[in-house]
């Protein structure tokens, strides 16, 4: 009996981190989104010069949500699933630490030059994403 019910904990460990996972995918989603809006939105002001001043900066605050309490959804009864992102100004990137120890980190840098990779926010902006392992 012990034994089940240790192996039904690792397997809803294992579930739990596949939600965590699944979460912080829809949430880089909806980042990039409202990134990629907010920018757009800019270039119809006429204000694309701003852009210029984007790398570097919280992307949450980029899209206009609050740069505190950015938490991930909560479940459908009302508990927290996951941890929350922080934003780490010294190194410019919104980082999210998964369970297992493993980092995301997303940054707003410059599309000119060929060196980073990511998703393409407008005005010569990219979204990237840097995954780090556990430690």
């Amino acid at each position: 009996m012990l034994l089940l019910a240790g192996a039904l904990l690792e397997r809803l460990r294992s579930v739990q981190g596949e939600v965590e996972r699944t979460l912080v995918a829809a949430e880089v989603m909806s980042l990039r989104t409202e990134l990629q809006l907010a920018a757009a939105s800019a270039i119809s002001r006429g204000q694309e010069s701003q852009l210029k001043q984007w790398p570097g900066r919280n992307p949450l605050e980029l899209a206009g949500r609050p740069a505190e309490g950015a938490n991930l959804p909560t479940s459908a009864g009302g508990a927290r699933i996951g941890q929350s992102w922080r934003w780490a100004a010294e190194e410019g990137v919104l980082v999210y630490e998964f369970e297992d120890g493993e980092r995301l980190a997303l940054r707003v840098a410059r599309a000119d030059g060929g060196r980073a990779e990511g998703w393409g926010i407008g005005g010569g902006l990219l979204l990237v994403s840097e995954r780090r392992p556990s430690r």
